[in-house]
């Protein structure tokens, strides 16, 4: 057996809450094991142990976003006043993937792990385990420069350069100083860790391994004239000849991913006989509970026995890129663009603006298709165009 994949036996209860392991639990944690971050929890657990700050460098697809939480507590302990907060840049970023560590960790949400983001917040005072927007966070760091209540700080996606995150990096900075039993896990994207390292000197490097299958890259022939209107087409296509497997789409404002969902259920509504059953989702950063909760459903049922098998198609904004852990995705449609924060120094303020998405954003989001097996990622664009991207994000 590999080490550390031995299951609790069933005779063992949670640590958090005394009660059995249910059936839901033993199927995620089989399937947590897959993940790529796996190869390397016990490198992280001992890194942690020795050190104060480290910095994770990967793709996504390697499943640290849910899984680090996992890391911390067996390293740390559970209970021994262990709190931790997790900062991701997005409202329907944090409250997902709580209810999903959640899930994983067979507790309840707004129990043993919570969510606290600027309208909604779901926790009590056995929280420990608390996933925040760095807005939010920012705001506490203000009441409390130490950030006293929390053991450890996990700041996501913070090669986007974000203004709260940027200045919660210097609170960080004195507070690990003042607190030297602090943690502090940063993730980042590969080829930004340097940047961090240089602000934080006795942070530990790790790497982590990226997907683990093949996606073969498709680059538009010539320039299409509306990537909205290509996503909606090639999708079509994909759900009407190719194998099972979810659809992943990436537009840029809110209207975009409410008018493709509608076009698609629109077009497949009229050959709904001779197509497979689809869910179409759409995910942007106001999507309501209800909406969130379709994320993790299984693809759907088919209508027709001899007809292609039911799929999901996810029709979002970059907001998919890190900040949500979404199964099954097999095919990526990348429209290449997205909206940036950028600080604008005369008006002391962020403002978003459309732009294209800089070369380590490809790379993210074709990766997505790769985590379960061999996947394709459609991009919207040409190869040329791609070549003369930026390579990362301007802070």
């Amino acid at each position: 057996m590999v080490k550390g994949r031995k299951r609790k036996a069933d005779s063992i209860n949670n640590p958090w809450n005394n009660r059995p392991y249910s059936k839901r639990y033993y199927e995620l944690f089989d399937r947590r094991h897959t993940l790529p971050v796996w190869q390397q929890k016990d490198e992280f657990i001992r890194t942690l142990l020795d050190n104060q700050i480290i910095i994770l460098a990967g793709d996504a697809g390697s499943g640290s976003t849910t899984q680090i939480p996992h890391f911390l507590f067996e390293a740390l302990g559970f209970g021994n006043n262990t709190v931790i907060a997790y900062a991701l840049p997005s409202r329907i970023g944090a409250m997902s993937i709580a209810q999903r560590v959640a899930e994983e960790m067979d507790v309840s949400i707004g129990h043993e792990v919570g969510y606290k983001t600027r309208f909604e917040a779901s926790t009590s005072n056995i929280t420990a385990l608390k996933f925040l927007t760095d807005d939010v966070l920012f705001r506490e760091a203000l009441m409390d420069p130490l950030l006293t209540k929390y053991s450890v700080i996990v700041l996501g996606e913070v090669h986007k350069f974000r203004l709260s995150t940027d200045v919660l990096c210097t609170v960080l900075k004195k507070a690990l100083e003042e607190r030297p039993k602090m943690k502090l896990v940063l993730m980042s994207a590969i080829d930004e860790e340097a940047t961090f390292q240089c602000y934080f000197p006795s942070a530990i490097i790790m790497k982590l391994p990226g997907p683990i299958y093949p996606v073969t890259i498709h680059y538009a022939p010539k320039e299409v004239g509306s990537y909205v209107k290509a996503a909606i087409d090639i999708s079509l296509q994909i759900h009407s000849n190719e194998p099972a497997g979810a659809i992943l789409i990436f537009l840029c404002a809110q209207a975009e991913v409410e008018y493709a969902c509608w076009k698609i259920r629109q077009k497949l509504n009229a050959s709904r006989d001779l197509v497979g059953a689809v869910d179409i989702v759409p995910i942007y950063s106001t999507i309501s509970l209800e909406m969130q909760q379709r994320l993790f459903q299984p693809p759907p049922i088919i209508w027709n026995v001899e007809a292609p098998p039911g799929r999901t198609i996810f029709v979002s904004t970059g907001i998919a890129e890190a900040s949500l852990t979404l199964d099954g995705i097999v095919y990526v449609i990348d429209s290449g663009f997205s909206y940036q924060k950028i600080c604008d120094g005369d008006m002391w303020a962020e403002k978003h603006i459309l732009a294209p998405i800089p070369k380590a954003c490809a790379s993210q989001r074709a990766g997505l298709a790769g985590r379960k097996q061999p996947g394709r990622c459609y991009r919207l664009y040409t190869e040329e165009w791609f070549q003369e991207l930026s390579q990362q994000v301007y802070p």
